[in-house]
């Protein structure tokens, strides 16, 4: 079996990543209520990491060099397309997805265990954390509220990012629907 995502891989993560941009655009209704509210505190780290769930997704399921950082970068390319975002989506979908891959890379692709999707949602959101810092000119908060923020969003991708799409992931691979991914295989 090859280890290159193939085109059943590439459609796959096309129609997901459709699915997932539009379950995000969904959620921004939420968050725009509710950021607020937790931004002053230093606490709306707490609920963005539903937006680290797609390259954890994509790599637990397909298991092949890519598919992490390619499912992140279109989910949240076809986010920016339909919501408040716009490209600047891209540039977070890359950097979210990047360390997942890279994480997922340091384990060949082989282990898919809690404590390594947790850990791949934990960095997915410093780095994206770290472009929204720049971004945002989050400087200006001063080093506890980052120290706060930074750590609520790391807790929110470990749980929320990590944990959460492995979540998802099994439970739709034991409906047989993902039989033809190694997911299934169990490699």
């Amino acid at each position: 079996m090859s280890n290159k995502l193939n085109l059943h891989d590439f459609v796959f993560i096309a129609i997901m990543s459709t699915a997932i941009a539009i379950a995000w655009w969904g959620y921004s209704f939420f968050y725009n209520i509710i950021s607020p509210i937790l931004k002053p505190f230093g606490l709306s780290g707490l609920i963005e990491g539903i937006w680290l769930i797609s390259g954890i997704f994509f790599g637990i399921i397909i298991r092949k060099p890519g598919s992490a950082i390619l499912g992140s970068m279109i989910a949240a390319t076809i986010e920016g397309f339909i919501s408040q975002w716009g490209l600047s989506a891209l540039i977070s979908g890359f950097f979210q997805g990047l360390p997942v891959e890279l994480i997922f890379l340091a384990f060949s692709y082989n282990k898919w265990n809690k404590i390594i999707c947790a850990i791949a949602g934990a960095l997915s959101a410093l780095c994206g954390y770290l472009v929204t810092f720049f971004w945002y000119n989050y400087s200006s908060f001063g080093i506890k509220y980052n120290l706060l923020n930074l750590g609520c969003g790391m807790l929110s991708g470990a749980i929320l990012g990590g944990l959460l799409a492995r979540y998802i992931a099994l439970n739709l691979a034991k409906t047989g629907a993902l039989n033809q991914f190694a997911i299934a295989r169990g490699t």
